[in-house]
């Protein structure tokens, strides 16, 4: 085989190689790359929230109906949502499109707030490549607690109920009368899904 005929093949072989390291690292690289922006905006909005009480001399408490005010975290993070029965601490960032899904939760209706008399829906991915998110969604069972932290105060809702239902079907989304509710929702199966898992809960201390 001719010098020259055999460098191009080597380099040939090197860039398959390397392709192959590429396309086996992506998944896990893109893992760390967005777990790594979600633990930065979960710093961000813990920051925020650590400013606020020492201004205010006393941390915020677990409100039954918002303040007055809300402010935002940075890069537009509104808030935290924490489940500790399936070790959940993700980010709350305003709208549902793969720019906000691939990094944390998103808020579906952008004009509801937690902790009114409204239906307060938030979206998350279960796929692994995107970090945990919902992906232990299917765990929840009625009683257990979601804690939502924001600018405008802390609450706490129960779960009341979990069931599937499919894609088209988004009654789930409808607000409710008078009542405060919180709706999750979340894709399942994990792989190739089917249908949508909902989690729905009340606020806690009979908040509306």
């Amino acid at each position: 085989m001719p010098v020259a005929r055999k460098a191009v093949v080597t380099v040939l072989i090197w860039l398959l190689l390397c392709a192959g390291i590429v396309l086996v690292l992506y998944p896990y690289v893109d893992r760390w790359m967005q777990e790594k922006q979600q633990t930065r905006l979960l710093n961000e909005w813990k920051q925020y929230k650590n400013q606020l009480a020492t201004q205010t001399g006393s941390p915020p408490p677990i409100s039954q109906a918002p303040v007055s005010v809300e402010k935002p975290g940075d890069d537009g993070v509104l808030g935290m949502i924490s489940i500790d029965k399936i070790g959940l601490e993700e980010p709350i960032l305003p709208g549902s499109e793969e720019e906000q899904l691939r990094i944390g939760i998103g808020v579906v209706e952008p004009d509801r707030k937690p902790g009114e008399a409204n239906n307060y829906v938030l979206a998350g991915h279960r796929s692994w490549t995107y970090g945990k998110q919902f992906s232990r969604l299917n765990e929840l069972a009625e009683g257990d607690l979601i804690r939502i932290e924001s600018g405008n105060g802390n609450f706490e809702y129960y779960v009341t109920d979990t069931f599937l239902v499919k894609p088209e079907d988004i009654q789930v989304l409808d607000n409710s009368r008078g009542k405060s509710e919180i709706t999750l929702i979340t894709c399942d199966p994990p792989r190739n899904p089917t249908h949508r898992l909902i989690v729905k809960g009340t606020l806690r201390n009979g908040g509306k």
